[in-house]
């Protein structure tokens, strides 16, 4: 018996009485893009994770092992065998006996899927269970389904209410409650089998529960949706008129082979600016398409979560799903997972660098408490890259974030670069931290900044004379003067952070002189930030 389900005879228990568990490391072997054995866990420590990977480095593999782990959509163990199987890297040379997926909670004790078993299999652990039917797990690949698997025609919006968005609703039958895509399944099992009377009976039960519990969520949802369009920015879409739902069926009446369970549809009607739109995937840019799609997705698992208990796991993993928003539109979503989404554990994936580090400047790394008495859990960070070993086979090279804060991660470096003797290296690291505390506290305080048609043209005297402008108004007199010696230090630190030492031209300059001048930018970070924090 393996150590991981040795182990399982320990049932897990919240390292907080009350309060949701969260993943503290997650180890992924010899599955997709993890070839082998021996590849380092990653760790959350309950904490959200913003990860940055590049193509072929395995980024995509984090979303699959944390979807499949999470997943009652297999039927049976053999199914759940077969999805691992499936999955195993074929270039290690090792076989499936080899491929795990282990989840480790705050305070409990690993949890492993292999060959032999997947924590489903297991009544041991529950809050797996719970997990698979809470989860909310997005890539770019479901949000371009919403629209374009109906290309030609209305969006049919029933899979994805009933098996995916609204799977884990509670639906009343036969005296208690079972989830929505539970009875569903039964349903299409029942109605492949002989159609006896007393299974006809089961069916129509069945259908009835399912036609109930649709029609009394829809006008919720459609509001929640709503809701969601408007803190997304797309204040020129809604979803009016409510859904169309037409019920579903069977009639009996007809000759076994001609029988079907009819009503599979769920129609919307959405207007943009006060006029209808029937053919969204025609008329509505790819931005408005994936912000549709995303709300339309969020609202679902929003109303299913408002009836989880507390020792639930609330676990979202989001896979590249902004990709086809601009920059400016992805920074709305950002703050509506801040808001909406504070007590989930979310697991953001991208491929694209720039949006990496512009929500790594938008988020937090440590824990705030909200207005509403709710925690805002904070973020770790990661960097995928694609590495190569001795046989020529790729395999991720993971680089955890020493500092989420990037002007931190920058400040650090400098450090690093200096006690290793590279002061050149280590003067370009304060220098871009210095570019990057101004143009972050601009940008978060609104200051006015001098125009330049060429952005490149607008550097570090410019901004830090646009600060001392604004902080000149006689409302922040105080955090002035508090703020004048952190001030006066960069300036007399100008002749390293402000000289670009990427011209040819060499300049001299001591180990101390870096030092301080690196200090005074720390210095400079943490005063801003004491003097207007964040909020």
């Amino acid at each position: 018996m393996s150590k991981v389900l040795a182990s399982a005879a320990k049932i897990f228990v919240p390292h907080t009485p009350g309060e949701r568990p969260r993943i503290d490391t997650i180890s992924i072997q010899n599955f997709r893009g993890f070839p082998g054995v021996g590849n380092p866990p990653i760790k959350l420590g309950s904490k959200n994770l913003l990860v940055y990977g590049e193509n072929g480095s395995g980024k995509s593999s984090i979303f699959h092992a944390l979807d499949n782990f999470f997943s009652v959509s297999e039927t049976d163990l053999l199914q759940r065998q077969q999805l691992l199987i499936d999955q195993t890297n074929i270039y290690s040379g090792d076989g499936s006996d080899k491929t795990a997926i282990t989840v480790t909670f705050v305070g409990g004790d690993p949890i492993g899927w292999t060959e032999n078993s997947h924590p489903i299999d297991m009544s041991l652990y529950q809050c797996v269970i719970d997990g698979a039917y809470r989860k909310a797990m997005l890539d770019y690949r479901s949000l371009l389904a919403v629209n374009y698997k109906f290309l030609g025609g209305r969006i049919n919006l029933f899979d994805t209410f009933v098996k995916v968005s609204l799977r884990d609703m509670a639906v009343p039958i036969g005296g208690s409650e079972r989830p929505l895509s539970d009875i569903w399944a039964e349903v299409l099992s029942e109605f492949k089998k002989s159609h006896v009377a007393s299974r006809k009976a089961a069916i129509d039960g069945m259908l009835k529960a399912v036609n109930d519990a649709v029609d009394a969520i829809l006008p919720p949802l459609r509001a929640e949706t709503n809701r969601l369009l408007k803190l997304l920015k797309w204040d020129d879409l809604e979803i009016a008129d409510g859904f169309e739902f037409s019920h579903v069926g069977c009639d009996w009446n007809k000759k076994p082979a001609e029988r079907g369970i009819h009503g599979q549809e769920i129609f919307f009607t959405l207007k943009q600016r006060g006029k209808e739109i029937h053919d969204p995937h025609h008329r509505l840019n790819e931005a408005r398409q994936s912000g549709l799609a995303l709300a339309l997705y969020l609202a679902g698992r929003c109303i299913a979560a408002k009836s989880l208990q507390g020792d639930v796991p609330k676990l979202m993993v989001l896979d590249d799903v902004l990709i086809g928003l601009d920059q400016s539109n992805r920074l709305p979503v950002l703050d509506l997972l801040k808001t909406e989404f504070a007590d989930w554990q979310i697991v953001l994936l991208t491929h694209d660098r720039v949006w990496f580090e512009m929500a790594r400047a938008h988020l937090l790394e440590n824990d705030v408490e909200l207005p509403d008495g709710r925690r805002q859990h904070g973020w770790a960070g990661l960097e995928l890259f694609e590495g190569m070993n001795e046989a020529g086979h790729t395999h991720p090279v993971p680089r955890p974030l020493s500092n989420f804060d990037a002007i931190a991660g920058n400040l650090q470096t400098a450090r690093d670069f200096l006690t290793a003797n590279h002061e050149k290296a280590a003067a370009v690291y304060a220098r871009m931290a210095f570019e990057q505390v101004l143009k972050k506290f601009c940008s978060r305080k609104g200051v006015p900044v001098p125009f330049k048609e060429n952005p490149k043209e607008l550097n570090t005297e410019h901004l830090l004379g646009a600060i001392k402008a604004w902080l000149g108004d006689a409302a922040r007199a105080v955090q002035q003067t508090a703020l004048q010696p952190a001030i006066v230090g960069v300036e007399a630190a100008r002749r390293v952070i402000l000289n670009a030492f990427s011209h040819s031209t060499p300049v001299s300059l001591v180990k101390a002189e870096i030092e301080s001048a690196i200090d005074a930018v720390a210095t400079l970070h943490a005063e801003l930030l004491k003097a207007f924090p964040k909020k």
